[in-house]
């Protein structure tokens, strides 16, 4: 096994160093291609003096980032890049807990880049590719390379808004991307297609999953997710093998009717995660690609990607809820009840894993809240990262999600989880998109719709679908359901309408 991430990148250059390893469009880059732009900015950063030191990126999804990124690693410090689509504001936020040595922008964006405050070394892409690498000076930097050093720090918002940095070990990405490439049986001739950005944690899985195993990764261009038809398009010429990808974007692609009538020969797995997948939209999937294994993966930017996995191995009904499955070797799981015991039940998920980050940069405090030290059955004391998701266990064994801690609504004495209301409402006919906010002063709850069913209808049918403490009071209809950068529903952006929307009634 690798002791760095960038061995897998050494190893698949010796043996396949005219194969194409990423491909964005601009341009293919080999694998023995990346190793020299690699090496190049490795010895650049070297020569600068950082080590162990944190390196912000500041490019465009492209091979680019990508070569930065290895080039980063390969020198012995770690990174974060910075999506050119965030608020001016979030990267403010960010640049200041991350206190980078240097920032890394091409000379396009050198301009842009200057204006994020803090006293920053500003370097240039172009400028690191300028001189030959020193192979001596490579190696001697690898030797001081630990498994246990960080590899980069993703800030995700988690559901306060607030940007925390996920620290992520080499050790860790690497156990992350054997499991994963055990559990869904990727190979060499394997030909992926990136759908999540380099800021956030999903993107670990076929990113590095393509350089574990000599394959190949085709960068999509982000204008397709807004054009289903012509990405489908995309998906068959370039003959991808496997959609590893958050829920909602394959959602994108059934909602609007682009899976009908078409035929994608090469796929063989498609996996998601990031949200619940509706089952009405799995099975117009299933039905376009009846010889493909889906996988259903529960992970998140603590966890390192992906700790459970359920292969779809029966039917569901559009108003159920597909099972997490079961934990890969690497972790352990523990559900704790509200009395901080362990339950054979129902509770919060909390995961022992080779996996696991390292915790949150420089934040002590929120640190010490999620990774906590747990008695064992053995009453042995571990570290346990507390996801803050509510799961109990069917009758197969298999995890179901039931929601969320920060999202779980008390209310006349009823536990009500608004995942729960979310995919019973996302069942019906007519209806495109849903999701659920609470508003706890007037205890009321507020259900945001999208799609064509018409409101009295829907309100009528609420009866026949959800206990009476769980019917919403308030409807409201979109044209869309906000949705992150990431394609996660933006409940700070609900929230907001909501207030508008009280103040107009």
């Amino acid at each position: 096994m690798a002791k760095i991430i960038t061995d897998y990148l050494e190893e698949n250059a010796d043996k396949y160093p005219q194969k194409a390893a990423y491909i964005d469009q601009y341009e293919s880059v080999t694998y023995k291609e990346l190793q020299d732009r690699t090496y190049k900015i490795a010895c650049q950063l070297i020569n600068k003096g950082f080590a162990k030191n944190p390196i912000a990126i500041y490019l465009e999804k492209n091979i680019q980032c990508i070569s930065t990124m290895l080039g980063v690693l390969c020198s012995g410090n770690f990174y974060t890049v910075l999506d050119m689509d965030m608020p001016a504001e979030r990267i403010k936020k960010i640049v200041s807990v991350l206190s980078p040595a240097a920032i890394i922008t091409d000379a396009g964006h050198r301009k842009q880049c200057g204006q994020i405050p803090g006293q920053n070394d500003i370097l240039i892409y172009e400028n690191l590719l300028e001189d030959p690498y020193d192979i001596e000076q490579i190696e001697e930097r690898k030797k001081k390379i630990l498994s246990s050093d960080l590899s980069q720090v993703i800030f995700t918002s988690g559901s306060t808004g607030t940007p925390k940095g996920v620290m992520l070990s080499h050790g860790g990405v690497i156990s992350a991307t054997e499991s994963r490439t055990d559990h869904l049986g990727y190979k060499g001739s394997d030909i992926f297609a990136n759908q999540f950005p380099f800021h956030f944690v999903g993107y670990l899985a076929d990113f590095f999953c393509t350089l574990k195993n000599g394959a190949t990764d085709y960068i999509i261009p982000k204008e397709l997710f807004f054009a289903p038809k012509q990405l489908v398009e995309f998906i068959k010429d370039k003959k991808i093998t496997v959609l590893d990808w958050i829920a909602p974007a394959l959602c994108l692609i059934a909602k609007y009717g682009a899976l009908s009538d078409v035929i994608l020969p090469h796929i063989k797995v498609v996996a998601f995660g990031g949200e619940p997948m509706p089952v009405k939209y799995l099975r117009l999937w299933k039905r376009a690609l009846p010889n493909a294994d889906f996988m259903n993966a529960y992970g998140s930017s603590e966890l390192g990607g992906g700790i459970l996995f359920y292969k779809v191995n029966r039917e569901f009904e559009d108003k159920d809820r597909l099972p997490l499955g079961f934990a890969i070797e690497e972790a352990e799981v523990f559900l704790i009840d509200e009395n901080n015991e362990s339950s054979t039940e129902k509770g919060e998920l909390c995961v022992k894993s080779s996996q696991l980050a390292v915790g949150y940069y420089n934040n002590a405090e929120e640190t010490s809240k999620k990774f906590v030290l747990f008695c064992d059955r053995s009453g042995k004391n571990i570290t346990l990262f507390k996801t803050g998701d509510f799961v109990k266990y069917n009758e197969q064994g298999e995890l179901i999600f039931l929601g969320r801690r920060d999202f779980q609504i008390k209310r006349h004495g009823y536990r009500i989880e608004p995942g729960e209301i979310e995919c019973a409402v996302g069942a019906l006919d007519g209806i495109r998109d849903t999701a659920c906010i609470y508003d706890r002063n007037k205890e009321k709850i507020v259900l945001f719709y999208s799609g064509d069913a018409a409101d009295e209808e829907l309100k009528k049918n609420m009866k026949r679908i959800i206990p009476h403490y769980m019917i919403p009071d308030i409807y409201i209809e979109l044209k869309e359901i906000p949705r992150t950068i990431n394609r996660k529903i933006d409940r700070v952006k609900l929230n907001t309408l909501y207030e508008e929307y009280s103040e107009d009634v």
